[in-house]
C-alpha cells in the first residue's frame, strides 16, 4: 500500500479502519511506515459493525472537509466497508475518492454489489495465487463417499449442488456425483498459498524433529516440538513452492508476493477485478503488468487517464518559499521579493547582491544584470547623431568660408580671430554630444567632462571678450576721444585665451580631485534595472557650470548695455539673442537634469542641450555674415554721410532693392582705396590702421576721431 501511494506521488491521505485486532493492527503498522516515508494522514477514523448511519455519515463529512486527501485507505472486512460506501453514496460523492483496500474486503467484492458504483476504480491488495491443475483435478474428482476428512465437506456439497442430506428433502444429494458435475464450481484462488503454507509447516516440523528428536513419531514427536523451536525453524525455511521461492525475513515476515487489483467497469453495470501489478518482497517494489489504470475521479477525462492528486500542498514554484504547517506535508507558499532567491531547500529568501538578479528558471542563484545605456541604434541616439553630424558639417563649412573670405571687410570687422575661437568651441560641442552616446568607459568619461566644460568656455570666453570690447568702445566715445586699451585683435585673443585657460585649470583640478568614472547604478533594488553611465561628480559639475555661467552673465550684461547701438552695429542684437537663448536653455536644463531619475535620459538631455546651444550660436553669430558676404552687393553696405543712422539689412536685402540706395558720389580718395584707411589714426598702431571700415559711412573727406574710427572698424553693417 505504501509503495502504490508513493509511486503516484500521493502524500496526503485518509485512513479508516475497523475496530478490532485486524483493523487496528494493520493501521498501526501503516502509520509507522507512512511517517517514515513522509505521508500525512488527514483523517484517521475507526468504524465497527455497531456504528450507526450517523457515525458513518460523520466520517464521510470529515473526508469531504479534507478535500485535498483524495486517497482513502480502508482496513476492514466487507460488512464495515459496505456501511462506509453506503454513507458515501448517500452524500452523493461517488467520484470524489480513490479507495485503496485491504484483502479482507478486496477479495470479497461480491459482498459490495449494492455499492459497486462507489467502489469502482478501487485498488485492493491480495495475496498472489497460482492455478494448481493437480489440485483442481483431485478436487473435482471427489465424491462424498471418498470422505476427504473435512467435516465441512457435506455442507459444501449441499451448497454446490443445491441439495440436502436430510431425510425427506425435496432434492436429496446423490453420493455418486462428483464436484466436476457442479455447474457453479470455480477453481479456488487462494488454494496455492494454502498449499505453500501447509508445506512450510511440514518442512519446519520435519526440521525440528530431525534436530531435537530424530526418529520420534506419534506422541513422542508431538512432545518434541515447542513453539520457540518451531518459530526458529520457520524463519530459516527456504524452498520452491507453488508461488515460487518461499522464505521469511529476520522478523518472521513472509517474503512473498502480493497482487494489486482494480475493480473496473466492463460494460454497464458489470464489473471485474483486473490485476495491475505485483509487489515482490524480495525486490521490495512493484512490478506492473503494463495495463493502464483507469481512474474514475475526473469527469472531464473520458479515458480516465488523469491520475488524481492527493497532496496537502503542491510544491512551491520557483521563487517561492515554504511556510510549514502542523503536518509535515502541509505548507503555504509565499513569493520572495523580486530580487531574492530561495535557499535552505526553499525555506528562506536571500536578497541578491547589488547589480545582480535571481536566475529565472530556478531562483536558486544570482546572475549579473545586463546594464542599460544609450546605444547607437536607439531612435533618440540616431536622431542626435544625425543632427550633430549636420552641425559639424555646418561648422566646418563656416570655418572654411571664414578662411576663404578672411580678407572681406565684413569678416574682418566681426573680430575675425575671436570668431575662429568660437568656431572651435562649437565644433567641440558637437563632437562632445556624439561622445556622450558612446558606451561609458573611464577615459570616455574624462573626454565628456572636459569636452562639456571647455566647449562652453571656448564659445563664451571670446564672445564675452567681443561684447566687452564693443561696450567699452561706445562707452568711451561718449566721454572722451581717448582710445580704449586692449581692443586690438592680439589683445582680444590674449584675453579670450586667458578666460579659456582658467576653465582648463578648473576642469583639470576637479577631474583630479573628483574624477569622473564609468559606474553602475541600480536606483531601485527590487527592480531589475541597472544603468551604466558616466558619473560626473556634483562638485566638478558645479565648478565648471558656475564659471561658464559667469561668462554667459558677462555676455548678457554687455549685450543688454549695447542694445541701443545704431542699427549699423546691430551684431549686439544677434549676440543678445544667442546669450538669452542660452540662458533659457540652461535654466530649463539644470532642474530637469537633476530631477531626472534615469541616467539614460540625463545623457540625452546633455547631448541635446549642447547641440541646441551650439546650433543657436552658429545660426545667430555666423550664418548672417555668410549670407551677407555671398548674397549682398557691396554697394548696399555703403551709407551716405548725410544719413549716418541709416542701415541696410544684408540678410533681407535683395538684388532688386540694391539700386534704391544712392550713395554719395565717390571722390578721388575713394577711387584710390575706398575700403581702407591708408594712414593710421593718431594714437593707433599701423596694425590697427589696417582694420576695415565700412566704406562711405563718413565720406572720404571726413575727419575721424579715434573713437569714430574704432567704431567704424568694429561695426557689422548688414
Amino acid at each position: 500500500m505504501i509503495d502504490i501511494i508513493l509511486y503516484h506521488g500521493w502524500s496526503y491521505i485518509s485512513a479508516i479502519h475497523e475496530e478490532g485486532n485486524y483493523g487496528e493492527t494493520a493501521l498501526k503498522t501503516f502509520r509507522r511506515y507512512a511517517k517514515a516515508f513522509g505521508i500525512c494522514i488527514a483523517v484517521d477514523a475507526q468504524l465497527s459493525l455497531s456504528s450507526t448511519e450517523e457515525d458513518n455519515d460523520q466520517v464521510v463529512r470529515n473526508l469531504v472537509n479534507h478535500k485535498n486527501a483524495h486517497v482513502v485507505v480502508v482496513f476492514s472486512g466487507p460488512a464495515v466497508a459496505l456501511q462506509l460506501f453506503k454513507a458515501v453514496e448517500r452524500a452523493g460523492i461517488t467520484r470524489m475518492f480513490q479507495w485503496i483496500g485491504s484483502e479482507a474486503w478486496g477479495t470479497r467484492i461480491n459482498s459490495l454489489v449494492e455499492v459497486l458504483d462507489v467502489v469502482a476504480g478501487a485498488i485492493t491488495v491480495q495475496v498472489s495465487w497460482r492455478y494448481v491443475p493437480d489440485f483442481d483435478r483431485y478436487f473435482t474428482s471427489l465424491q462424498l463417499g471418498d470422505k476427504p476428512g473435512n467435516p465441512w465437506f457435506e455442507e459444501f456439497w449441499e451448497m454446490q449442488f443445491g441439495c440436502s442430506w436430510k431425510d425427506g428433502a425435496t432434492r436429496p444429494c446423490d453420493e455418486t456425483d462428483t464436484v466436476s458435475k457442479s455447474a457453479t464450481y470455480k477453481p479456488i484462488k487462494n488454494i496455492s498459498p494454502v498449499i505453500d503454507s501447509v508445506t512450510t509447516f511440514a518442512y519446519a516440523l520435519h526440521d525440528v524433529i530431525e534436530k531435537r528428536c530424530p526418529g520420534a513419531t506419534g506422541k513422542g514427536a508431538r512432545d518434541c516440538i515447542s513453539g520457540p523451536h518451531l518459530l526458529e525453524s520457520l524463519k530459516n525455511i527456504t524452498f520452491e513452492g507453488v508461488l515460487g521461492k518461499i522464505a521469511f525475513d529476520e522478523n518472521g515476515d513472509f517474503l512473498g508476493q502480493y497482487d494489486l487489483v482494480q475493480l473496473i467497469d466492463v460494460r454497464g453495470p458489470n464489473y471485474k477485478q483486473v490485476k495491475l501489478a505485483t509487489w515482490d518482497a524480495t525486490l521490495n517494489g512493484l512490478i506492473f503488468d503494463g495495463k493502464p489504470i483507469k481512474w474514475n475521479l475526473d469527469d472531464s477525462d473520458p479515458a480516465n487517464q488523469t491520475v488524481p492528486e492527493s497532496v496537502c500542498a503542491k510544491p512551491c514554484r520557483p521563487g517561492e518559499f515554504y511556510i510549514p504547517k502542523e503536518l509535515k506535508c502541509c505548507w503555504e507558499c509565499r513569493h520572495c521579493r523580486d530580487n531574492e532567491i530561495t535557499i535552505n531547500n526553499a525555506s528562506t529568501c536571500l536578497a541578491c547582491p547589488i547589480f545582480q538578479w535571481p536566475e529565472q528558471s530556478t531562483f536558486t542563484s544570482c546572475e549579473p544584470i545586463a546594464a542599460e545605456h544609450v546605444r547607437w541604434g536607439d531612435p533618440l541616439a540616431i536622431g542626435i547623431v544625425i543632427v550633430a553630424l549636420l552641425g559639424l558639417l555646418a561648422t566646418v563649412a563656416t570655418s572654411v568660408f571664414y578662411i576663404r573670405f578672411n580678407k572681406e571687410r565684413l569678416i574682418k570687422a566681426s573680430s575675425r580671430e575671436l570668431s575662429f575661437l568660437m568656431l572651435i568651441g562649437i565644433l567641440l560641442g558637437y563632437v562632445t554630444a556624439i561622445i556622450f552616446l558612446a558606451t561609458p568607459k573611464d577615459y570616455l568619461c574624462y573626454c565628456e567632462y572636459l569636452g562639456f566644460s571647455l566647449s562652453f568656455s571656448w564659445l563664451y570666453a571670446p564672445l564675452a571678450t567681443r561684447t566687452n570690447r564693443i561696450y567699452r568702445i561706445f562707452n568711451t566715445g561718449k566721454k572722451s576721444t581717448i582710445r580704449p586699451k586692449f581692443i586690438s585683435p592680439r589683445s582680444q585673443v590674449t584675453i579670450a585665451t586667458i578666460f579659456i585657460t582658467v576653465q582648463v585649470i578648473i576642469s583639470i583640478i576637479t577631474a583630479i580631485v573628483v574624477p569622473p568614472t564609468a559606474e553602475l547604478s541600480m536606483p531601485v533594488k527590487t527592480e531589475r534595472f541597472v544603468e551604466l553611465y558616466c558619473n560626473i561628480p556634483i562638485e566638478g559639475l558645479i565648478a565648471f557650470l558656475t564659471y561658464n555661467l559667469c561668462l554667459i552673465v558677462v555676455c548678457s550684461v554687455h549685450a543688454f548695455k549695447t542694445r541701443k547701438l545704431p542699427d549699423n552695429f546691430n551684431e549686439s542684437r544677434f549676440i543678445s539673442m544667442t546669450v538669452y537663448t542660452t540662458l533659457v536653455i540652461w535654466l530649463a536644463f539644470i532642474p530637469t537634469y537633476f530631477t531626472t531619475g534615469k541616467a539614460y535620459y540625463k545623457v540625452i538631455l546633455l547631448a541635446c542641450a549642447l547641440i541646441i546651444n551650439d546650433t543657436v550660436a552658429l545660426s545667430f553669430l555666423f550664418l548672417p555674415k555668410v549670407y551677407a558676404v555671398l548674397y549682398v552687393d557691396q554697394d548696399t553696405l555703403k551709407m551716405t554721410s548725410t544719413n549716418p543712422g541709416a542701415s541696410v539689412s544684408g540678410v533681407n536685402a535683395t538684388k532688386s532693392t540694391q539700386h534704391q540706395v544712392h550713395p554719395q558720389p565717390a571722390t578721388v580718395h575713394d577711387t584710390l582705396d575706398p575700403y581702407r584707411i591708408n594712414s593710421p589714426v593718431p594714437g593707433t598702431s599701423a596694425m590697427d590702421g589696417e582694420m576695415e571700415r565700412p566704406a562711405g559711412y563718413y565720406g572720404p573727406e571726413a575727419v575721424l576721431t579715434p573713437v569714430q574710427d574704432l567704431v567704424a572698424r568694429d561695426s557689422v553693417v548688414q
